[in-house]
């Protein structure tokens, strides 16, 4: 064999994979057909958090009279903010590059197809081939845009609107996912007019009610026009070149400048000749609990099985696929993977939430807390913006069983109840520690011992 993991794809599961699996002394290859990085540094996770960086430094300068700086300027320019996207995505390929190198991990630039479970080719830009066999093959080639955007037209889909030069007046979103919420919190802060189209009864449907509703208020206070419970209908849009947007939606009538469809992704799965091999694709690659198809030596992980659309859980399938390969069993569970929206404010959650914990019939105890200077920026004390922090707990022994937060530093006090689920240290544990004040840790133990009291005393 040449290899003992081949990993097709290098975005964040694909480039997890390979470092795992070099970690354990393997020889490895990484089989990329475009950039280093993927979807996730390209046109996913860091290429959307850098617009949303340039986002929140034209914010600043706008109102930088609220720190007591005086700028006499009435225009900003805002079109350099591709080309920082570009420079951001091209500096984390190179460091992946260094990274593959460090770790004896070989790259190789081209498509790949299987010939049967070990076997693979690779076509280059040229259309030349090669082959090559690997042990195990771990394919972690992503997901594409649902909708598929017609050349020289307003319509666009997420890969595309990342590519536009100049800011939009007026942006028209149809998807209230999470793709689509990040989207339109960051267009309203660049100075457009958003209005966002949800087919459901609230956005961000697959997670917390309470997160859905605290989002849903933050948008509307920001100015974006939210309308729920209306499908738009795609296929009635005008796709000529030139041609004016027209669209009804809740009996408005909308002529946006740009329409984004954010209605969800599908994975990348053709060409790879995984249909002759037997392995199912519709509408996802179906893999067990291990990330293993129903072939032995075959994993599939990330955005392509279905199972999550996420960095972190993407994170969290390359580890349990590799463990498996070297004969450790673990297990994939998405509720106990922490999971981040980079809306603003800041969503983020691990385990239980409050109506899944109730419907799975567990004995809860569920408490919140929000406070205004959580976050210890700078920026923060003078600006203080409202964080929430809900927690769930077993009614009985009183162990940490879920954790939501929105606001400011929500990634980190998730980061830190997952600490305490990886560790199985019992909930109290937090009170032996002493935290920096003001913090989000700090807020996160005073929630606990608040909800703790209120379920003793009752």
């Amino acid at each position: 064999m040449d290899y003992e993991v081949a990993v097709i794809g290098s975005g964040s599961a694909g480039k997890e994979a390979a470092l795992l699996a070099a970690r354990q002394g393997r020889r490895v290859v990484v089989i990329e057909k475009e950039t280093l990085g993927g979807t996730c540094f390209h046109r996913g996770c860091f290429a959307i958090r850098t617009l949303r960086a340039c986002a929140n430094a034209f914010q600043s300068r706008l109102f930088a009279s609220r720190y007591g700086i005086d700028l006499d300027q009435t225009h900003i320019r805002t079109t350099g903010w591709a080309e920082v996207r570009r420079r951001v995505s091209t500096a984390l390929a190179e460091q992946l590059r260094q990274q593959f190198q460090r770790a004896n991990v070989s790259v190789r630039f081209g498509k790949a197809t299987f010939l049967d479970d070990q076997n693979l080719r690779l076509f280059d830009a040229y259309g030349y081939w090669t082959d090559l066999t690997a042990e195990h093959v771990v394919i972690a080639t992503g997901s594409r845009p649902r909708f598929f955007a017609p050349a020289k037209t307003n319509l666009l889909n997420s890969d595309q609107l990342l590519e536009i030069t100049e800011i939009p007046g007026h942006l028209l979103i149809i998807g209230g996912g999470y793709i689509g919420c990040e989207f339109a919190s960051i267009f309203r802060a660049l100075g457009s007019v958003v209005t966002l189209v949800e087919k459901e009864s609230r956005i961000l449907p697959a997670w917390d009610a309470d997160a859905s509703a605290h989002l849903l208020e933050s948008l509307r206070e920001a100015g974006v026009n939210v309308v729920l419970g209306e499908e738009a209908n795609v296929e009635r849009i005008p796709r000529s070149p030139g041609e004016t947007l027209q669209m009804e939606v809740g009996g408005l009538t909308i002529n946006p400048d740009l329409l984004l469809i954010a209605t969800g992704r599908l994975p990348n799965v053709e060409k790879l000749g995984l249909e002759a091999l037997g392995i199912k694709t519709e509408p996802f690659i179906e893999v067990d609990q291990n990330m293993r198809t129903n072939r032995a030596s075959i994993y599939a992980i990330g955005d392509i099985n279905g199972l999550s659309m996420l960095d972190s859980t993407a994170l969290a399938q390359a580890e349990t696929a590799i463990n498996a390969i070297g004969g450790k069993e673990t297990y994939f569970d998405p509720g106990w993977t922490p999971r981040c929206v980079y809306t603003n404010p800041q969503i983020a959650a691990v385990g239980w939430m409050e109506q899944e914990a109730i419907q799975a019939g567990l004995d809860i105890t569920v408490g919140s807390e929000t406070t205004e200077l959580l976050a210890d920026e700078e920026l923060k004390v003078l600006d203080p913006y409202p964080t929430k922090i809900k927690v769930v707990l077993d009614a009985l022994t009183k162990k940490l069983l879920g954790c939501l937060a929105i606001g400011d530093q929500a990634v980190e006090v998730v980061n830190l109840c997952s600490m305490l689920f990886g560790s199985n240290a019992p909930s109290d544990e937090l009170n032996r520690c002493r935290f920096v004040h003001p913090s989000p840790a700090e807020a996160l133990q005073r929630c606990m011992n608040n909800v703790a009291a209120g379920a003793q005393s009752q």
